[in-house]
């Protein structure tokens, strides 16, 4: 026997009551401009007052509150309301359900309303009604007849775009020529003849040996390694097997020519950032390289890394220099976790190949030799036992990358990982970021990476420098809206966690993620591209650009240059406001003139000039980057289906 709830849905009476004891607690969140209060003032004007107010027993409004000031105003007396025997959080839930459970408009279905309204010759009340204009709704008529793209500029343009691909010059780490044959010959050995002290005669004693009696180690007996300017040697074996005394005999056969990564002293004051690197942007690179990719952590000051940083950032120094050719490395990663450790060792030695530097390393783990990939491998047991192992380079992935797994995502995902990302910014950001697709990578249990794919803006330069007319849009052409809706997806956020930067794992996600993206042309802007590039690793293709400065762009520009702002610190809010500080009282006067002519442009979302507005004035230029789904290319035809007018 089956048994149901029936729900009793009641639908509770209108009565008309006096306006004047209705009441309300002054915190509605929803606003209404004075120009739509207008607009319903008018709408009831011609309706009357077709929605009743809810409210509870008490007739504190919960609902209607515009209807109600809209209806004063009109000099109305009583209007209807639905009273209802609610809590004081139930009141308040109703307030924010009627405010936010809207539905969204067809914009297709729109176009036949307002066909249909006009033509009964009311033009003129949608105008009034709905705060309209004749140049939108005219806009919006356009949906009414049918657009049809054809597909035949992008087969055109995805012809070129694989040699573009093909064409990507990158600075990436090849197999290279051996360097010259070298060999490294080793005798090392001690002897050991204790102290007579009172323990030693007593160990002696215990253990049955002499006290004269000298005891011979051997470590390395007449050993003999041969190998090439610019391989990789990983030296490996038991703690105290001699692993560090191969080592010391590297840097007596290199002499000056090798550099030991014991030797650093570093200024606890230096700043990451300013202490490698000939520029920021190879500064950006070896940092991130040696497990330092975090935009935060680049500004940190050596004394406020961990130990397991600090280790790293001695890496980069060694690194930095670039006028030795050999580097020494002991306890190769011994103090991060193994996690960390393998996302190291993968990147310092595609480093050091790039570099063509002969590297020698020495660790009593072999959880690294999958990662570092040396050219050669020495393991040292005790005493002279010595074994070499050899290998052809080929660069394989890294090892981690095996154990991740690739899901789809939502914004949930996004949520865990956007503190690493230096824009995550406010509660609003769901709606600005438009999210379409997201893909997430997961390694075990731990969420690593995400991918967000949003739509893309409608109008973009360097877009229509790429495919010309087919994305071109001016305001009101609602086809050409809903096209690049449509068929563009745009890269706004790619975050790895800061853990496992620098093993190509940005590059992997946009890879893999792009078929799946849904869009026939993917595009994405970003500054950090020209110090990393992923994106085109991954297959995109770079379109140089240049932001063009508007009239007042220009005027502060000059102002500036004038007045000697140092320009290597716009994006400086400090620097800003104390440069702002300094100025005379008609410079202030004058440069504020302009910034609040700044911020009246489109688009500029600051509202209140201060001296920090200037950091959004002086552009940064970024990169443009497209990729083009050939896969996808058919013809696309938008047309609504006709609907029969009765």
């Amino acid at each position: 026997m089956s048994t149901t709830t029936e729900f009793k849905i009641k639908v509770p009476p209108a009565e008309l009551i006096d306006i004047d004891l209705l009441k309300t607690d002054k915190c509605n969140p929803n606003k209404l401009s004075p120009r739509k209060f207008e607009a319903l003032k008018k709408s009831i004007q011609r309706f009357g007052f077709v929605v009743p107010v809810i409210a509870n027993k008490d007739l504190v409004v919960a609902d209607g509150e515009h209807r109600i000031l809209a209806a004063k105003a009109l000099g109305l007396k009583q209007v209807t309301v639905v009273r209802l025997p609610i809590s004081e959080v139930d009141r308040r839930l109703i307030r924010q359900v009627m405010n936010k459970l809207r539905g969204e408009h067809d914009l297709f279905l729109d176009a036949e309303e307002y066909y249909r309204i006009i033509c009964e010759d009311q033009r003129d009340s949608l105008k009034s009604l709905l705060i309209e204009t004749n140049l939108r709704i005219d806009n919006l008529l356009k949906l009414r007849e049918p657009a049809s793209f054809s597909d035949d500029d992008l087969r055109q343009l995805a012809s070129g775009f694989e040699s573009k691909v093909e064409n990507n010059t990158l600075d990436l780490a090849v197999k290279r020529s051996g360097g010259d044959l070298l060999t490294l010959k080793c005798n090392i050995e001690f002897s050991t003849k204790a102290e007579v002290t009172e323990r030693t005669l007593a160990v002696c004693e215990a253990f049955g040996l002499g006290v004269d009696e000298t005891k011979r180690f051997v470590v390395y007996d007449n050993f003999s390694l041969d190998f090439r300017q610019g391989d990789l040697i990983y030296v490996t074996g038991d703690s105290g097997g001699g692993k560090s005394s191969l080592l010391r005999a590297f840097k007596n056969f290199f002499g000056e020519e090798a550099m030991e990564l014991n030797d650093f002293q570093v200024n606890s004051d230096e700043t990451l950032v300013e202490g490698v690197g000939k520029d920021v942007k190879e500064a950006i690179e070896i940092l991130s390289l040696c497990g330092l990719n975090d935009a935060f952590l680049f500004l940190r000051k050596y004394k406020e890394l961990s130990d397991g940083q600090k280790y790293r950032y001695k890496l980069a120094k060694l690194v930095n220099c670039r006028e030795k050719n050999v580097w020494l490395v002991d306890e190769f990663c011994a103090s991060l976790d193994r996690v960390m450790a393998k996302v190291v060792a993968y990147s310092f030695q595609k480093l050091a190949r790039k570099l063509g530097k002969t590297v020698v390393v020495a660790s009593a783990h072999e959880d690294l030799l999958d990662d570092f990939q040396p050219d050669i491998t020495v393991r040292k047991g005790f005493e002279g036992e010595v074994t070499v192992d050899r290998r052809d380079f080929e660069l394989k992935p890294c090892s981690l990358l095996g154990a991740m797994c690739l899901e789809e995502g939502g914004f949930e995902d996004y949520e865990k990982l956007k503190r690493f990302h230096y824009r995550s910014t406010n509660e609003k950001e769901k709606n600005r970021l438009r999210m379409r697709n997201c893909f997430k990578l997961v390694y075990g249990n731990s969420l690593i990476g995400v991918i967000v794919y949003s739509n893309s803006y409608l109008n973009l330069k360097p877009r229509n420098m790429v495919f010309g007319e087919r994305y071109l849009f001016t305001p009101g052409d609602l086809h050409r809206a809903r096209l690049i809706n449509d068929e563009i997806a745009r890269i706004s956020r790619v975050i790895i966690h800061p853990k496992f930067r620098g093993v190509g794992l940005g590059e992997f996600l946009v890879e893999q993620t792009l078929p799946l993206a849904n869009a026939k042309v993917v595009e994405v802007l970003a500054v950090m591209a020209k110090y990393n590039p992923f994106f085109e690793r991954a297959g995109m293709v770079k379109v140089d650009y240049k932001k063009e400065e508007t009239a007042i762009d220009k005027k502060i520009s000059a102002f500036l240059k004038e007045r000697q702002f140092d320009f290597r610190f716009a994006k400086s809010k400090t620097y800003c406001r104390d440069y702002f500080s300094h100025l005379n009282a008609d410079d202030k006067q004058t440069l504020s003139g302009y910034l609040k002519e700044f911020i009246e442009q489109p688009f500029i979302k600051v509202k209140t000039v201060t001296p920090e507005v200037l950091t959004k004035t002086l552009h940064s230029n970024g990169n443009y980057l497209y990729w083009i789904n050939s896969t996808s290319l058919k013809p696309t035809t938008l047309q609504p289906e006709p609907i029969p007018l009765e």
